[in-house]
């Protein structure tokens, strides 16, 4: 399931599957389950990794790049933590580090596409930057990196089609090697925000506007707060919610509440389902 978390993948396998059962539509999956091909008799569209298709070419490259996401949020005035790029030569090995006068630290360096957290490393000083900047280059064609401050609390947006359907805190594991990351594979364990509460409406309202300017469909907003100030962090176009549903078993219903939402929308006015 091309993944060390294969156990944790099973439970996305289930809810899928379960709320395709519920919503009548037909799913099959490939071996090693890492492709599902869901039909409902007339359309069919495919779910690959966590990736459902709602979102078009365009939507899921902005939100795939840190670099341009904040570009694009900053522009429409969205508050959101500055990413710049840092290209690496194709001759990296041979020239050494490159970086810019301007580039100084404390700073958070990382791939300036995906991650998950992994690779995310913090550069307390010169040493570890370069350091950094030494292991990332080898691996990556571009990286990005941004300011680091202590963030209070980091808050992740599930939005559908222009709702927040789901709010949940990252409680960071004071015991990590990683402190600083709020990372639920890292450690973090998720308090669900309840919409009756008073974080939850300008969470929910930022994270629709991120989602929006982006023209995501359905995607997850990464919110850090700092000094009582809602910042994005990361706009998230394929995401998983296993760690999330390894939790509790209520929020494994709510997960599996979700997938059942986004299915429905896909085989309503999805982009991304094709006629046979």
């Amino acid at each position: 399931m091309r993944s060390a978390e294969d156990g944790l993948r099973l439970h996305f396998v289930r809810q899928v599957t379960e709320a395709c059962g519920e919503l009548g539509l037909d799913v099959g999956w490939s071996p090693d389950r890492w492709i599902a091909s869901v039909s409902d008799g007339i359309r069919s569209t495919r779910i690959i990794g966590y990736t459902f298709g709602l979102n078009d070419a365009s939507a899921a490259e902005a939100a795939l790049d840190k670099v341009c996401t904040f570009g694009l949020l900053h522009a429409a005035g969205i508050p959101a933590v500055e990413h710049t790029l840092i290209e690496i030569p194709k001759d990296r090995r041979s020239r050494g580090p490159n970086l810019s006068p301007d580039v100084q630290p404390p700073l958070v360096l990382k791939p300036n596409r995906g991650s998950g957290g992994a690779d995310v490393l913090l550069c307390r000083n010169q040493e570890e930057l370069l350091a950094n900047f030494a292991a990332l280059s080898a691996k990556y064609q571009t990286l990005a990196y941004s300011p680091f401050t202590p963030f209070d609390a980091e808050y992740r947006v599930v939005v559908l089609d222009r709702k927040a359907r789901l709010v949940f805190e990252k409680l960071r594991f004071g015991g990590s090697e990683q402190p600083w990351k709020f990372n639920l594979n890292l450690g973090g364990t998720p308090r669900v925000v309840r919409p009756a509460s008073a974080e939850y409406g300008p969470l929910a309202r930022l994270a629709v506007r991120a989602s929006d300017e982006l023209g995501i469909r359905f995607g997850a907003v990464d919110i850090v707060v700092h000094r009582n100030t809602s910042t994005v962090l990361e706009v998230n176009d394929a995401f998983s919610l296993i760690f999330f549903s390894a939790s509790s078993d209520e929020n494994f219903r709510i997960a599996a509440a979700l997938y059942a939402d986004v299915l429905s929308s896909m085989f309503t006015s999805s982009p991304g389902s094709r006629d046979r």
